[in-house]
Formats: structure tokens, sequence, C-alpha cells
């Protein structure tokens, strides 16, 4: 089941208003925006609720204090916070309305501040910076690289969640993107235009699976286990979906999101059960949803078997479901579950 996590956004400091959970407008917010829709959303869900003068201001810049407060304050409880007084960066000192945010936020590994010892509070935060925050507030486990925010930056992408107003890696993050971001998260809309790493960085896309299969003469979809013994591992697709069903083979759907840290680790489990598994009888495809490489066809198989989550396992013999389960499963388990289903 996917992670979610509420941002309580702020204004400078002590500006903003208490929230209320109801729509009212800006007066700077016209319906031509590109932000609005996600600006509604974080107002009405009481995220935000502007400025005193009915103003949100998205088109402003956000700083880097205000951004990680916003983080840190909608996943940590507020005593935990404010048990945090004290910072080793040294522009980050006690007794500030920041400092307990960020004290927190660097105790957690969220941040780390500048190779100088300093964490620039007042400077405008850039994207690079905030997709570093927002995905490990989130914690999820991104590995790293010799560009520090790729990672980072490439996981937003995955989730869709880089608004195209974002055109550079230095881009000060307003306060409309903030909105969009959070909206795209918080509420899993994934069908809307998003930048990627690749993108912003004038390379070629990655193709975006765990491992880089093959086309095979035997199937039509990328086989994403090529090379190893066993069942079949395969990039879902409607004609050998069809295939599988017409020659009776155990089928089975593996519904994940290539954002998604759980269904990382659990395919490894997967694959290695399948590697043990020596049945013709069998075969094993690859769904995914609610990512930028998600198709229409795989929406459509999502909806047949009412499945909502990533990392959702449906087993399907002679064209009848026999089991849906989210739970994770290790290697045992797959192993267990194949074998009973097959007997």
């Amino acid at each position: 089941m996917q992670t979610r996590f509420l941002f309580i956004a702020l204004g400078l400091t002590t500006t903003m208003l208490v929230s209320t959970p109801t729509w009212a407008g800006f007066s700077d917010v016209n319906t031509s925006h590109d932000n609005k829709t996600a600006i509604e959303y974080v107002q009405s869900n009481g995220i935000v609720s502007g400025y005193g003068d009915g103003s949100y201001r998205p088109d402003n810049a956000i700083n880097r204090a205000e951004f990680t407060k916003i983080v840190i304050a909608s996943q940590f409880s507020e005593s935990e916070i404010n048990s945090c007084t004290s910072s080793s960066l040294s522009d980050v000192p006690e007794g500030q309305w920041f400092t307990p945010f960020i004290c927190l936020a660097q105790q957690k590994g969220i941040i780390a501040g500048y190779p100088d010892g300093t964490f620039k509070p007042a400077q405008n935060i850039s994207f690079a910076e905030a997709s570093k925050i927002i995905i490990n507030t989130k914690g999820i486990e991104v590995g790293t690289d010799e560009v520090w925010f790729k990672p980072f930056v490439r996981q937003l992408g995955y989730m869709a969640a880089v608004p195209t107003t974002i055109d550079s890696f230095e881009k000060n993050v307003t306060r409309g993107e903030m909105a969009e971001m959070i909206y795209r998260l918080n509420a899993d809309v994934t069908n809307k235009p998003s930048r990627t790493y690749a993108e912003l960085a004038g390379e070629e896309e990655e193709i975006l699976f765990e491992e880089d299969g093959v086309m095979t003469s035997e199937f039509n979809g990328m086989v994403l286990n090529e090379g190893d013994p066993g069942v079949p591992y395969i990039r879902y697709n409607e004609e050998d979906y069809s295939t599988a069903l017409e020659n009776e083979e155990l089928t089975i759907l593996y519904f994940t999101a290539n954002w998604c840290p759980i269904c990382k680790r659990e395919i490894q489990q997967m694959k290695e059960a399948l590697k043990q598994i020596d049945n013709d009888d069998v075969i094993v495809f690859e769904v995914h949803i609610r990512d930028n490489v998600t198709t229409d066809e795989e929406e459509a198989i999502a909806r047949e078997h009412g499945v909502a989550f990533q990392h959702t396992k449906v087993f399907v013999q002679d064209r009848e479901r026999q089991l849906k389960d989210p739970s994770s499963w290790n290697t045992q388990r797959y192993i267990d579950e194949i074998t009973s289903a097959l007997n």
C-alpha cells in the first residue's frame, strides 16, 4: 500500500492563517493559473489557507527553512519536534522558529547542510534540494549517484510529481509548484504531465525497469528475467495475457510501480522463487499502475481485478481469479503459493 504524508504549509514564518477545510478561493489565483487545482486541493484539505489579505502568492519562491518546516511538521509529532532544540549547523541557532524543524530533519538524516557547516535557512530552495527533502521524508530508498540529486529527481519523475513549470534542477520552487507536488503525491495524481530527470538533464530517456529485459520470439512483451531459468516474468501486454489464458496456464499478475520501494524488494524475492519453480504451466506478468509508464492496457486489467494498490498479487486459473493479495511475500511464500495453486 502506498505510504502518504501530509504537508502542513506556512507562509513567511508567522504570516499564515489557521487552516480551514473549505475552498474560498484566493484573490491572486485565477482559473488559468497552472497550479489552480493543486492550490485548491491544499487549501480545501486544510493544508494551507493563504495570507491575511486573501492572497496565496503562488509565484513567490519558498525558502529552505519554510520548506523544511512544511515537511517535518507533517511527518513528526509536535512533541518530537519540540524535543529537538540544538543543531550542529552554524546558522541554525537555538531559539529560532525554524531550529526544531531543521534540528529534527538533521537528526533523522533528511538534511545534512552544506559542506561549510551551514544550512542557509533564508535561501530560496532549489528543485534539486526540495526533491531530496521530499523523498527522504517519504522514506523511499533511492541509492546514490555521482550527481547527488539524480536519484531523488528521478524518483519524483517516476511518481509523475515534477510540475512542467520546473525547467531546471536549480530553479527556485514556488509556492504554486510546492502545492502541485503536494497535490500529486497526496492525492495519487499520476495522469498529469510531469518532467523527468532525463528531460531536465537533456539526456535520452531511460528504460524504467529494474533490469533491462529483451524481446524474444516467444513473447510479445519484454521478458524481465531473460536468461534466468524457471518461470518467465513478462511486462504485461494483452496478447501474451490472452495466450496464457487460452493455454490454461496459471497466470499471475504482479501489480507494481517503478517508484514503489516495497515492490522493488519483493520483485527480487519473486524472481528467486521463479528460478526454483520448473513448470511450463506458470507465467507471471508485471503490471504497472499509477506511475509514468502505465499503459491503458494495464489500467484496464487493474480495473478488471479491482486492484488499487501496488505489490498486489492476482492468480488467475481457468479464466477465474483464484487469489488477490496485497501483502508482502518472501521467496518461500511465493514458492508455497504457486505450488499450492498448481496442485
